[in-house]
């Protein structure tokens, strides 16, 4: 049920990556405050203010991890997210008939306290620190799957 729902948080967050204003808060937005749990919705008579928060990273944008109950986004928001797993109703159906509750997560990640050391021409070792609930090895592979001059790294 884990994997089911963080697949379509993935697709949520995929959807949202397309957009040229991915961390452009809008009406309806979840927001959770940096390095916390709890998190609020965003209003737009608050958006100039909630935007110059995110920006700084003292907030974070975050994306629904399906389930059952309210997802916890409204309006602009609520219809983007849910249009982006409009396709999945078996998946989200499943989800609810096993009542796994829905919950949210920050939508992007920033590695804390992030270093490198070489040790030969092939070998690095990185370090660095992240919020409970994510994923080194998300971390990794954003490193190794670049494009430009370092588009091979993986090799």
């Amino acid at each position: 049920m884990s994997a089911a729902r963080s697949a379509l948080f993935n697709q949520i967050v995929a959807e949202r990556l397309k957009k040229a204003d991915v961390n452009q808060v809008v009406d309806g937005d979840a927001l959770q405050l940096a390095g916390r749990g709890s998190w609020f919705v965003a209003t737009t008579e608050e958006l100039a203010e909630l935007q110059r928060r995110v920006n700084d990273k003292e907030l974070m944008i975050t994306a629904a991890l399906p389930g059952s109950g309210e997802w916890g986004t409204q309006r602009e928001a609520l219809a983007f997210e849910q249009a982006a797993v409009a396709a999945e109703t078996e998946l989200q159906a499943l989800l609810v008939r096993e009542k796994v509750e829905a919950a949210r997560r920050a939508m992007l990640l920033y590695p804390q306290q992030l270093s490198w050391n070489w040790w030969d021409d092939v070998t690095v070792e990185i370090r660095f620190w992240l919020p409970a609930g994510s994923f080194a090895t998300s971390v990794v592979r954003e490193l190794i799957n670049t494009t430009g001059d370092y588009a091979h790294i993986a090799e």
